[in-house]
């Protein structure tokens, strides 16, 4: 199992730990570094349309989102064709972060048959395509293996799933089932690299694809 260091930045919000809002060489090359290793990465099946990476922390703040869409941004950079799903209905970030306003969202496709998830497909800023979430109707009991069949069809070489945490809501479980590779995400404190190792073996007992962990706001980058 692959492990990354991805530096703090000296960061006061989400938007400043953005790749597109900073230019700190060492934390673009930390992205960079991480990207890599999925690139060479053999788990992956080079004959199939698409890899799904999901990403999963035992707790909120922990700077998964914020991983996720500078992961985006950099495999982008690297010439790759990336989908970036917000799949965390309870606490969706996206639209504030990014500062991006869609009409479809990932809510319309599981609720809507008549929304396809073309339908829900935007791109940001000419850098990668996202799916964004909301809140509404988030309580309802959401279907995940639709999205499993329909991402199969999608023509990208990286799908990142951004996914509620696991300490309040099962969804990356099930999410889980639809991901190449998983990657636990661990903000730099002892308690919660605990909680991680739970979340670590939870999904090995479920023989769910784990491939690294990654080491956020590590102030020694």
């Amino acid at each position: 199992m692959s492990f990354f260091k991805l530096g703090k930045d000296k960061a006061k919000t989400a938007e400043e730990t953005l790749l597109i809002n900073t230019h700190n060489i060492r934390y673009r090359e930390s992205y960079r570094k991480l990207c890599t290793g999925l690139l060479n990465n053999n788990c992956f099946d080079s004959k199939r349309r698409n890899s799904v990476i999901m990403l999963s922390a035992s707790k909120r703040k922990q700077g998964m989102t914020t991983t996720a869409i500078n992961m985006a941004l950099t495999l982008s950079e690297m010439g790759q064709k990336v989908l970036l799903v917000e799949a965390n209905l309870h606490h969706p970030a996206f639209e504030l972060i990014l500062k991006f306003q869609v009409k479809n969202k990932i809510n319309d496709y599981f609720l809507d048959p008549q929304v396809a998830i073309d339908q829900c497909i935007y791109t940001y800023k000419n850098h990668f395509d996202v799916i964004q979430s909301s809140k509404e109707n988030s309580s309802k009991t959401i279907n995940f293996e639709f999205l499993k069949k329909d991402m199969q069809e999608l023509d990208y070489d990286w799908i990142i799933i951004d996914t509620p945490s696991t300490d309040e809501y099962a969804d990356a479980f099930q999410i889980a089932e639809s991901a190449d590779g998983i990657l636990l995400v661990v903000r730099k404190l002892d308690v919660e690299r605990q909680a991680t190792k739970k979340l670590l073996y939870t999904y090995k007992q479920n023989n769910s694809p784990v491939i690294g962990s990654i080491l956020t706001f590590d102030n020694n980058l």
